[in-house]
């Protein structure tokens, strides 16, 4: 999603080797903004993206997910956010984007969509506030609405990227879930909130280097 309002989705897509670039190439045609895309290989072609075959895009470490799944009937840490990738920016011409990308979590039902492909629960950006994007446990997420959350408190109460972050995340807690998010303000202000035990992130302005941290709540 751009902070002029441009935003674009696709769920379950099969061999698009770039999910995220299939969502730009929506926001910038100005199609419907979510698609779910059981048609993969004709999304592809219409926007001329790469594609793989899916086998190529399973991989061992996966496999291993998989099988400790299986194994132990229901493996599902609370807060686990292995799955998902996301990004937020602020260019220097001051506009803000989002991206969010995920593979959800094994053993997942197989007609699942998570937060990530729904606009204003895993990803958001409006130039007048924020840029976000979520991870964790994405019904938690969906039911309250976490990025748009994040950007309506900042709007309408005046709170900080931080304050306005926290409050939302502590709302997916009420709602049962855990995870965290990566946020920049249009001010430039940057936060992270996580509740989970752990959330890799990392962050950098131009012209300093990169800082990453690892550990959670």
């Amino acid at each position: 999603m751009c902070g002029d309002g441009r935003a674009g989705a696709v769920a379950a897509v099969q061999g698009i080797r770039h999910p995220i670039a299939a969502a730009q190439a929506l926001a910038r045609a100005m199609h419907p903004p979510l698609l779910w895309s059981g048609r993969s290989s004709q999304l592809a072609a219409l926007h001329g993206l790469e594609q793989i075959e899916p086998e190529g895009m399973v991989t061992e470490r996966q496999r291993r997910r998989l099988e400790r799944h299986l194994a132990r009937e229901r493996e599902r840490q609370a807060g686990a956010t292995g799955g998902t990738v996301g990004a937020v920016c602020l260019d220097a011409a001051g506009g803000l984007a989002a991206a969010t990308s995920s593979g959800g979590y094994a053993g997942k039902p197989p007609a699942r969509i998570g937060d990530s492909a729904i606009v204003g629960a895993g990803t958001w950006a409006d130039a007048r506030t924020c840029a976000v994007s979520a991870s964790g446990d994405g019904e938690a997420f969906m039911r309250v609405l976490f990025a748009h959350e994040v950007h309506a408190r900042m709007l309408y109460s005046g709170e900080g990227p931080a304050a306005a972050a926290a409050a939302a995340l502590a709302a997916v807690g009420d709602a049962g879930g855990l995870g965290g998010a990566i946020c920049v303000g249009a001010d430039g202000a940057i936060a992270m909130p996580v509740s989970s035990e752990v959330m890799a992130r990392a962050w950098r302005r131009a012209g300093d280097d990169t800082h990453v941290e690892l550990g959670g709540a």
